[in-house]
C-alpha cells in the first residue's frame, strides 16, 4: 500500500499529503474496530476491496474496502466499511441549501 493508493486496485492519481494522511488513518481505525470485533465475536470478517474507475459521470472515481461477518457468536451481521470517493466538483444537490 502506498500512500496515493491506499488499497488494493486505487487510482494511481496522486493526492493530497492530507487527503492520503486521512485515507491511512481511517483504514487503520477500520483494521483495528474489525481486529476487536472479531476478537468479541470469535468470527472472521470477510474483506472486499472495491473501486470506481475515473469518468463515470458523477459518480467520481475512488474505491474502498468493506469488511463483513455474518452468522458470527456475538453479531448476526455486522460490517466496517470504508469508501473514498474523489470529485472535480460537489454535485448541485449537495450545495443546494449552501451555496456558498
Amino acid at each position: 500500500m502506498s500512500a496515493a493508493t491506499p488499497f488494493p486496485g486505487a487510482s494511481a492519481a496522486p493526492a493530497a499529503p492530507e487527503a492520503a494522511a486521512v485515507s491511512r488513518y481511517l483504514l487503520g481505525l477500520q483494521q483495528q474496530i474489525v481486529a476487536r470485533l472479531e476478537q468479541l465475536d470469535g468470527g472472521r470478517f470477510l474483506q472486499d476491496s472495491w473501486q470506481r474507475e475515473p469518468g463515470q459521470a458523477l459518480l467520481g472515481s475512488g474505491g474502498g474496502l468493506s469488511c463483513v461477518l455474518e452468522d458470527g457468536e456475538l453479531f448476526e451481521r455486522a460490517g466496517v466499511l470504508f469508501s473514498e470517493v474523489n470529485l472535480d466538483s460537489l454535485p448541485p444537490s449537495a450545495t443546494a441549501h449552501r451555496p456558498q
